[in-house]
């Protein structure tokens, strides 16, 4: 029985990912044998981006006895359900969990994933019959954006050609009194629509 993972638990250890194709900085296979989980290759990076192998951290060691791991290992079973590209949430027909408790198999349990298939089926079917209910409102709330928009673009032009008209007409002094009070109320028109546009998001999230 071979599968990956766990090595990370090594606090002696140190990796570093060579891409974001491997964040955890080494790939490691393993095997259980007379219910101990032996390392038994390894390829890591280390600082530099070396690249070593099981003898570089057990030298002369063939196989490692994996002493410092504990929890649970998951084992896919059967064929794929549902392939998920991250991770791994890829679904599968059951799962074998195998508890380890210092590198010694102390339980293993299997879970079937038939259920969990089918509430992911429901859930799937559940977003595609919202999907367009969630569009109209997308599209609504994007015309509403842009008519504020509009409206708020249309009173700072109103706003600075009174406020030129005023200046010209009676003087300095008053023309950027009014200027200020109309560039002010555009302002605070502009932070009302803004504000009743979050407030609209948060009700809605």
């Amino acid at each position: 029985m071979y599968f990956f993972g766990g090595l990370q638990n090594r606090n002696d250890i140190k990796f570093i990912s060579p891409s974001t194709a491997c964040w955890r900085g080494y790939y490691g296979q393993w095997e259980i044998k007379d219910n101990k989980l032996y390392l038994i290759v390894l390829k890591a990076y280390i600082e530099g981006y070396r690249k070593v192998g099981l003898n570089y951290l057990f030298p002369g060691q063939k196989q490692v006895f994996a002493n410092w791991f504990n929890g649970e290992i998951r084992i896919p079973q059967g064929e794929m359900l549902e392939y998920v590209h991250m991770g791994y949430a890829s679904l599968y027909d059951s799962d074998l969990f195998l508890v380890i408790e210092n590198g010694i198999l102390a339980n293993q349990y299997e879970v079937d994933n038939e259920a969990e298939y089918q509430e992911r089926l429901k859930q799937r079917e559940q977003e595609k019959r919202e999907r367009p209910a969630k569009e109209a409102k997308k599209k609504k709330e994007e015309r509403m954006i842009a008519f504020i928009a509009i409206t708020i673009l249309a009173l700072v032009f109103i706003g600075i050609c009174v406020g030129i008209f005023y200046l010209i007409k009676w003087g300095t002094i008053l023309g950027y009194l009014i200027s200020a009070i109309l560039v002010s109320g555009v302002i605070f028109l502009f932070f009302l629509a803004i504000r009743n546009r979050i407030k609209n998001k948060s009700n809605t999230a």
